[in-house]
């Protein structure tokens, strides 16, 4: 309370508004009102009893209109300019004291029935100045008429030539003087009182604006920050307001989306809105997003309520399930996987010593003596498909085992250079140009034989795809917190609509595949290792796989 009283400026020195100009423009409205009514009564007057207008008061009445006039626009002049305005509020007051002595003076002294006006320019005082400046402005009046009244009372200041008035008595003298004086301070004090208090109403009410606008921009921001979407309506589920949020998730552009109905962009929660609402407020419905694709959202609609407790509309919250049924489907596809992989390392199992059994036999058969040049050509077809089923057994396996990788300090440049170097080497790459390029060579945390693993199969994968003459380049980079390997051929590329199957398990688009090459550096790559694999071109020429390990 100690804090908030000493922030406060003293009472004596705090205007009723922030500024005094507004109240310095009404007062010199004022003064020029009053004057002009003073001149047509001059006139009027001195016209009905035929007066003549160089009289001794009517001079002077009329040199004191014209000051006004001329000073008024001194004033206007001064204020236009902005500078000083206080100073002149101030200057305004004191010349206005001496117009107002002047006067009073010309129209019958401490007696004259224009002493009315030192009353209301102490009110006047007090709007623009504040409260303690009507006092001194009351202290200056009353001695400004008891000057008045001394020197008219000794004859030292003589009434105009042509003024009729009555001598006063100086206990009349001391009458008017006292009724003026305690006028003057009874007003000073009751417009004082009044200015604190309605100083004290400005206050709160300044305080209580504060307030709401504070409440009004924590709810903006609230509304904003929501990382769901929030639409209110009207009783025909017309959008009132609608929040970024929700903007994003309906790929709504239009800026003055506002009228439309809900309805166009999310069908079953837009009926609902309307009134009356349904029993059952939430449910799932689908919304067309910014790229056209469907987007699915759950939304929950409440009513919307006036002051007077009626429903007026609906409020519907409603949130992106996007990623929910990417988990979803990542969830059900770990355990079809799981599925799988059993299954694979089961039959991997049981094939692989009935292999070994065969392999050994045709090598037997193809090398007695007495065997003819047909046998020997047939037995090395049967071991070369032998060998490529052993390699898919194995393939099986891997993909079924269990992870285990042991992640050290690994030059991942250096790792893929001597990966492409032996696999350069390899019948698979026969008639085949591999090029290699790198820029990097910062080491990663890694599993090298796992690694290695997985740039041989997508070695493999690529020369797969391109016929004899083809073209395979491996390039490693660096960005900011990865190490990139891009493997690029000039096959005829991946069909879009096949992308996204690409690393599925046992899918393959090649008839000779069983389609565990890529799902196994899926695995090795995503979950032993924390990076990622995508196919960054598709559709031809050539197709671009991209991993991305941690640095």
């Amino acid at each position: 309370m100690k804090d908030a009283q000493a922030g406060r400026k003293p009472f004596a020195k705090t205007p009723l508004v922030d500024t005094v100009g507004l109240r310095l423009v009404w007062v010199m409205l004022l003064r020029v009102g009053l004057i002009s009514v003073l001149l047509g009564a001059t006139l009027v007057f001195n016209y009905k009893d035929n007066e003549p207008f160089f009289g001794a008061s009517t001079r002077f009445l009329l040199s004191i209109i014209a000051a006004v006039y001329a000073l008024t626009i001194v004033y206007g002049v001064w204020y236009r300019t902005g500078n000083g305005i206080r100073f002149l509020a101030r200057l305004q007051l004191g010349l206005d004291l001496a117009m107002w002595s002047s006067l009073a003076y010309a129209t019958g002294g401490i007696g004259s029935g224009f002493t009315f006006l030192f009353d209301l320019w102490v009110v006047l005082t007090a709007a623009m100045l504040g409260g303690r400046a009507a006092f001194y402005f009351a202290g200056w009046a009353t001695l400004v008429l008891a000057a008045l009244a001394g020197l008219m009372a000794l004859g030292w200041l003589q009434p105009l030539a042509d003024q009729l008035r009555a001598e006063l008595s100086f206990k009349d003298i001391v009458y008017f003087f006292v009724l003026n004086a305690t006028a003057l301070f009874v007003v000073a004090t009751l417009v004082t009182h009044l200015v604190s208090r309605l100083e004290l109403t400005s206050e709160g009410l300044a305080v209580e604006r504060t307030k709401r606008a504070d409440l009004a921009v924590l709810y903006t921001d609230t509304i904003r920050s929501l990382s769901a979407g929030l639409v209110t309506t009207g009783r025909m589920g017309e959008i009132v307001t609608i929040n970024p949020m929700g903007r994003e998730i309906l790929g709504i552009t239009d800026e003055r989306v506002e009228g439309q109905a809900l309805s166009e962009w999310l069908k079953v929660a837009g009926n609902q809105a309307k009134l009356p609402l349904p029993l059952e407020p939430r449910g799932f419905d689908e919304a067309k997003g910014p790229d056209g694709d469907v987007v699915p959202v759950e939304y929950i609609v409440s009513p919307l309520l006036g002051a007077d407790g009626g429903q007026r509309g609906a409020i519907v919250i409603f949130s992106d399930l996007s990623e929910v049924r990417r988990l979803e489907e990542a969830l059900e596809r770990s355990r079809r996987l799981a599925a799988l992989g059993e299954l694979a390392a089961g039959l991997a199992h049981e094939i692989r010593n009935p292999l070994g059994a065969v392999s050994g036999a045709v090598q037997m058969l193809v090398t007695r003596a007495d065997s003819s040049q047909e046998d020997e050509a047939l037995g090395a077809i049967v071991l070369r498909e032998l060998a490529r089923m052993e390699r898919l057994v194995t393939d099986m396996l891997d993909f079924a085992r269990p992870s285990r990788a042991s992640r050290h300090p690994t030059n991942f440049s250096a790792l893929a250079r001597e990966v492409v170097t032996a696999f350069a080497q390899s019948a698979e790459a026969h008639e085949r140009h591999i090029v290699f390029a790198s820029t990097c060579d910062a080491e990663i945390e890694a599993d090298g034989s796992r690694i290695k693993q997985v740039v041989w199969n997508l070695l493999r994968n690529a020369v797969q795809a391109t016929g004899v003459g083809g073209h395979v380049t491996l390039r490693v980079y660096q960005e900011p917190s990865h190490v990139v390997l891009d493997v690029q051929d000039d096959g005829p590329g991946i069909d879009p609509k096949l992308r996204d199957k690409l690393f599925d398990p046992f899918f393959t688009s090649r008839e000779r595949g069983i389609g565990i090459g890529l799902a196994l550096c899926r695995r090795i790559i995503v979950e032993e290792h924390r990076g990622t694999i995508e196919v960054a071109q598709t559709g031809g020429p050539g197709a671009l796989l991209r991993v991305r390990l941690p640095l």
